[in-house]
C-alpha cells in the first residue's frame, strides 16, 4: 500500500510543478525535455547502484514495449501540461485520470485472472462519477471549442500508457534487474525525442532555451520518475488486481490534486468537489474490497 500512496503523491506533485512552471514563466516543453533526462539519469544511476544494467541489451524482451512507451510519453505529457495550465490542476488531472476505465476494461478482457464483479463495476462507476463531479465544479476552460480534442487526446493517450506500463510489468519485468533497467528507459527515449523537438523550435521559431527550464525540469523529473517507479512497484506487490490498481491510483490522484488545488492554488471548493472526493474514496474502498473478496 505504501508504494501506491507514494505513486499517488508523486503523480499529484507533477500537476503542482506544471502550475509553478506557468507561475515562473518557464517554457513547459523545455522543462519536460529536461525532466525526462533527469528521470532517466536518476533511474540509471539507481539501477547501477543496485547491480542492474543501466541500459538494456538488444536481447532485452521488453525493448519494443519500452520504445513504444517512450514515444508515447512525451506527447501526452506535453498535452497534460497545456491542460493543467489552461484549465487548472484538478481539471487537468481529471482529463488524465478519467482514462482509468481503459486499462480496467482492457485487463478484464485479456487477462484470465481478472474478472468483472458487482463491486468492480460499482467501484469504477463511482470513480467515474466522482471524477466528473470534480471536473464539473472546476473553473471554466479558456480553451475554445476548436480545442475540444485536447482533453480527449489526453484521456486516450493516458489510458494507453497505463496499459503499456502494466503490460510490461506483467509480462516482462520478472526480475529486480529487469525492473530497474526498464523504468528509466522510456524516459530516455522521450528525452531524445524532446531534443529533436527543441531543435525544430529553435530552427523554425527562434525559441531560446533558458536556464530556468533546468530547474523546472529537475523538479519535474524527480516526481515523474517516482510516479512510474512506485506504480510499477504497486502493480508488482499484488495489493490489488491490475484492473483495480490503476483506477485506484488515478482516483487517488484526482482527489489529492483537487485538495491541493484548493489549499495551495486558490481553486474554490464547493459541494460538488467535496462530494466528488467522498465518492472517489468510496470507489477506492469498493475496489479494495473487491480484490480481497476472492
Amino acid at each position: 500500500m505504501t508504494f501506491l500512496l507514494l505513486s499517488i503523491l508523486c503523480s499529484t506533485l507533477i500537476y503542482a510543478v506544471f502550475e509553478l512552471l506557468k507561475t515562473y514563466d518557464i517554457n513547459s516543453f523545455h522543462a519536460i525535455v529536461v525532466n525526462y533526462f533527469v528521470a532517466a539519469g536518476f533511474g540509471m544511476i539507481y539501477a547501477s547502484a543496485n547491480g542492474a544494467p543501466a541500459l538494456p541489451s538488444n536481447e532485452s524482451p521488453w525493448l519494443g514495449i519500452g520504445l513504444i512507451t517512450g514515444c508515447s510519453l512525451i506527447s501526452i505529457f506535453y498535452l497534460m501540461a497545456i491542460t493543467s495550465q489552461k484549465m487548472g490542476i484538478s481539471t487537468a488531472s481529471v482529463a488524465t485520470k478519467m482514462s482509468l476505465i481503459i486499462p480496467a476494461v482492457f485487463f478484464v478482457l485479456v487477462d484470465p485472472l481478472e474478472r468483472f464483479s458487482a463491486l468492480k463495476v460499482l467501484g469504477i462507476a463511482s470513480g467515474l462519477i466522482s471524477v466528473w463531479m470534480m471536473t464539473a465544479s472546476g473553473q471554466k476552460s479558456e480553451i475554445g471549442k476548436r480545442w475540444i480534442w485536447l482533453p480527449l487526446m489526453v484521456f486516450l493517450g493516458s489510458g494507453i500508457i497505463d496499459i503499456l506500463f502494466a503490460t510490461a510489468e506483467r509480462d516482462y519485468l520478472d526480475s529486480p534487474e529487469a525492473f530497474l533497467t526498464f523504468t528509466p528507459f522510456p524516459f530516455l527515449i522521450s528525452g531524445f525525442l524532446g531534443i529533436i523537438g527543441i531543435g525544430l523550435q529553435v530552427a523554425k521559431r527562434g525559441v531560446q532555451f533558458k536556464s530556468k527550464a533546468l530547474i523546472g525540469g529537475l523538479a519535474l523529473g524527480l516526481v515523474n520518475y517516482g510516479s512510474i517507479f512506485f506504480l510499477l512497484k504497486a502493480l508488482n506487490a499484488d495489493i490489488l488486481h491490475r484492473s483495480d490498481t490503476i483506477p485506484v491510483n488515478n482516483m487517488g490522484v484526482v482527489a489529492l490534486s483537487t485538495v491541493m488545488g484548493i489549499l495551495f492554488f486558490k481553486e474554490k471548493p464547493n459541494w460538488k468537489r467535496n462530494l466528488g472526493i467522498v465518492l472517489a474514496i468510496a470507489a477506492i474502498a469498493l475496489l479494495m474490497i473487491d480484490t480481497h473478496a476472492l
